[in-house]
């Protein structure tokens, strides 16, 4: 079985083509959960859109929060299919997968028992730039008007340290005693690296050649950017705490952000509000220093 989840707010026009991308996949989904706020994120009032699709999609609304939504998509999908099997794929509401990517997911849960989690390749990241359309997108997965073309070439699989958040499937066994951290508000920054802590210890993490796709990095709907540089301080840190997390590596994290911003300030990307980023990294770090930092201070930024 497999089943895909996508955590939406405010971005009807992605959802629509998500969707529609999971329809022209080599190997449907046999479930599509949309976890949203309202049905005012989908492209159509009542979630007409989904009683139209090609496979079961269902609509299941609760509170904001990355990982509060997809939580909830899981605790649907327990309740509904009880003892399911397969693996959930978790995409971004704007990530463009090849149109293989489910079936070579599929084969390689199948062919590697102890794989507990499997990331892909991402030919290119809107989030660390200016951002991509969906025509863009298809361009660079070689495709043109119509479905994404499979690639003809073996796939290579081998380790992963972590899996990334915007596309990455997860073996359903696993789920059973894995959650996303609701502790991490609004945005959910390094959800990922934290689930990925989790699975290590039930079992081994890769990530695939043959898992190919483009995340767009669209910008609306995004956490406003003060609260943003909050996450990128309380979050690596609270992370380390919990243990799911190498301190080494949020050291690194934390000051290349820190860094970036601090530098860029004065002379910024278009696409990005540097000095509000910089403003939330120094309210964290007082509140690190007054012995009072946590991940949910972000959301009562203001």
């Amino acid at each position: 079985m497999i089943i895909v989840v996508i955590a939406t707010v405010g971005r009807p026009r992605n959802v629509e083509d998500c969707l529609r991308l999971l329809a022209a996949q080599s190997r449907r989904p046999d479930l599509v959960l949309v976890s949203a706020t309202s049905d005012g994120d989908l492209p159509e009032p009542g979630g007409a859109v989904l009683a139209r699709l090609p496979y079961d999609a269902r609509l299941v609304i609760g509170p904001k929060g990355l990982t509060r939504q997809r939580n909830r998509a899981l605790d649907v999908l327990e309740r509904s299919c009880p003892g399911y099997d397969g693996f959930v794929a978790f995409f971004d509401d704007d990530f463009v997968p090849r149109e293989d990517w489910l079936e070579n997911a599929a084969a390689e849960f199948a062919a590697r028992p102890a794989c507990v989690g499997l990331t892909g390749v991402l030919v290119a990241d809107g989030a660390s730039g200016p951002g991509y359309d969906l025509a863009q997108a298809a361009d660079m997965l070689g495709c043109g008007r119509g479905m994404l073309r499979r690639s003809d070439e073996r796939a290579r699989c081998g380790p992963a340290r972590a899996l990334y958040g915007c596309n990455m499937a997860l073996r359903g066994a696993a789920l059973r005693s894995v959650r996303f951290d609701e502790a991490l508000p609004l945005y959910g920054w390094l959800e990922d690296e934290d689930v990925s802590g989790q699975l290590r210890k039930l079992g081994e993490l890769f990530r695939s050649d043959g898992l190919v796709g483009v995340h767009l990095g669209t910008k609306s709907g995004r956490v406003p950017s003060a609260n943003y540089g909050y996450s990128q301080i309380a979050n690596p840190i609270y992370l380390v705490r919990k243990g799911t997390y190498p301190a080494s590596s949020a050291a690194r994290l934390m000051a290349r952000n820190l860094a970036a911003n601090l530098l860029k300030t004065p002379f910024p990307e278009p696409y990005v509000d540097r000095a509000s980023r910089l403003r939330g990294n120094m309210r964290a770090l007082a509140d690190l220093a007054r012995g009072r930092l946590h991940p949910g201070g972000a959301a009562e930024l203001r």
